[in-house]
């Protein structure tokens, strides 16, 4: 008896199970490190792009005109935009180039997708407006640390399984979105969880720093109603331990508070206010909204940004020096991305 050549039914039901089998394992992989490469490209491209402008700033203390003075291999679909304030300079650095933000923090903390707000310069010679922005870097410069090299103190992206606090009080968890703290099913409530970020031996002595935050606000936010629910970052945080021996600042997104920026200054579970100041009305608060929070902390004198805009300053002596922390409250959604604290 001859066969004929060529595949059963049978064995070419096999070779495509085959074929499917392999292609479901090794696309993922191709993709992820499609991923990955990209990413490492847009890190390397903005770490480069912000130390030229950083140095060329300490050097000439000016802003180059063109982003050929910083490097010329990056690629024209990169751009620096720039802003000079009261206390120094604000920059930019930003892509075209489609990238998963997620791999790209994880590479680089403190970036971002889009573009942020405010109104910015840009540099020459490469990508001059902000429309297509896909990812950025954002960095602030102090006039009092043109001449030297800023030092993090603290970088923290909560994509992982470490515990970042040194302290915590409540229920926190760190998924692959970033970390939250728990959130009961059963509505509102008054639940209430602090955490202060492990920042190293000496992050208790810290006394002049700025923080920067992006965050996922997903709560119910109402700009007509006032809900007791909310979320604060910790500055100048000391003591034993996050409940009753915390002693910070504590600037807070309050909409409890007759929907308002708040500071108040901590002793424990007790709170004085120093100042508020209500949300703006063309301010993008509501719900599933991106929300970066920049505080500079120089002295005594404090200034608070949202989304790029300075939104609040005061002043205030009795606290010294002290960490970064996390506080919630009210069963409020809210996810914490990443954390950079640079020292000013």
């Amino acid at each position: 008896m001859t066969r004929k050549i060529g595949l059963t039914l049978l064995e070419l039901i096999m070779v495509l199970l085959i074929i499917a089998t392999i292609t479901a394992t090794v696309t993922p992989l191709a993709l992820n490190a499609t991923r990955r490469a990209r990413a490492t490209n847009i890190a390397a491209g903005f770490k480069t792009l912000m130390n030229g402008i950083s140095n060329a700033i300490f050097i000439d203390e000016s802003v180059p005109a063109s982003v050929n003075e910083l490097a010329r291999n990056v690629g024209q679909d990169f751009g620096v935009a720039w802003a000079e304030g009261e206390s120094g300079y604000d920059l930019v650095v930003f892509t075209s180039k489609y990238v998963d933000i997620d791999t790209l923090r994880s590479m680089l903390p403190g970036s971002s997708d889009g573009f942020p707000e405010g109104e910015f310069l840009f540099l020459e010679d490469a990508l001059g407006s902000s429309d297509n922005s896909k990812a950025y870097y954002r960095a602030y410069l102090g006039r009092g640390v043109v001449g030297r090299n800023v030092r993090s103190l603290l970088r923290h992206t909560f994509n992982g399984d470490e515990n970042p606090f040194r302290y915590d009080f409540g229920r926190w968890f760190l998924g692959e979105n970033g970390l939250s703290s728990n959130v009961s099913p059963w509505g509102t409530g008054s639940h209430h969880h602090r955490g202060i970020l492990d920042g190293g031996d000496e992050d208790m002595m810290w006394e002049n720093y700025e923080i920067i935050i992006n965050l996922n606000y997903s709560d119910r936010y109402d700009p007509n109603y006032s809900s007791g629910r909310g979320y604060a970052i910790y500055f100048r945080a000391s003591g034993d331990d996050a409940g009753s021996d915390l002693s910070a600042y504590a600037f807070q997104f309050d909409p409890g508070a007759g929907n308002r920026f708040v500071l108040n200054k901590v002793s424990g579970f007790n709170e004085t206010r120093i100042g508020s100041t209500p949300f703006p009305s063309d301010m993008p608060v509501g719900e599933n909204q991106n929300h970066t929070i920049r505080i500079v902390v120089r002295g005594s004198e404090f200034q608070f940004y949202f989304n790029g805009a300075r939104v609040f300053s005061a002043s205030d002596d009795s606290l010294k020096n002290g960490g970064v922390g996390l506080r919630t409250w009210g069963n409020v959604e809210v996810v914490f991305k990443d954390v950079v604290v640079n020292e000013l």
